[in-house]
């Protein structure tokens, strides 16, 4: 029913902005928030399609070939041009998220992860998160790590189903946040 694969053409990033749109924490009703999750951080159509140049994002997609479902892989590098993301991978380097055998950081960074209401209960968080583990372990990274805002429980479920470790609990623009690692 639904395909994971890399992102390959500009309409599915179009598509990755629209569903990032739908679900970002301000448009979201609270009630909704606390049983569906949100996203936090709003990129730029701009932003999405370097990102998309350099580290293609996984998607799910449904029979038609719509984007049901992503994951970003951003690379250190671009992740410093984002204010947020840039707090969230200094934060992160601090404290050193790889095995003690394996390089330091080096990792990629989940830059958000958002699956459709419609297209929820199907394991597509665990299935794009498996997919997004192997390309990347392929391209030599060792892990993924990210921030996810403590009080977004369906998404720190969610991530924890899909074999995500919560190592730390930092603060970012005010609000507690879990900083999680997916080893590859």
């Amino acid at each position: 029913m639904y395909t994971v694969t890399l992102a390959s053409t500009l309409n599915q990033v179009a598509q990755i902005k629209a569903l990032q749109n739908a679900n970002l924490r301000r448009f979201v009703p609270v009630e909704v928030q606390k049983t569906d999750g949100y996203l936090t951080s709003d990129y730029t159509i701009e932003y999405l399609e370097q990102i998309h140049a350099e580290t293609p994002a996984v998607v799910a997609l449904d029979e038609n070939g719509a984007v049901v479902g992503y994951a970003l892989a951003i690379t250190r590098e671009t992740a410093r041009k984002h204010e947020l993301i840039e707090e969230v991978v200094s934060t992160i380097d601090s404290l050193n998220v790889a095995a003690p055998s394996d390089p330091p950081n080096n990792y990629i960074l989940s830059g958000q992860l958002c699956v459709a209401k419609h297209a929820r209960g199907h394991a597509l968080t665990t299935r794009m998160y498996n997919f997004f583990r192997e390309v990347y372990k392929q391209r030599g990274y060792n892990c993924s790590a990210t921030g996810v805002a403590a009080d977004n429980l369906a998404s720190m479920t969610a991530h924890q189903k899909a074999g995500w470790l919560v190592t730390e609990t930092v603060e970012f623009e005010g609000r507690p946040f879990k900083i999680v690692v997916l080893p590859f």
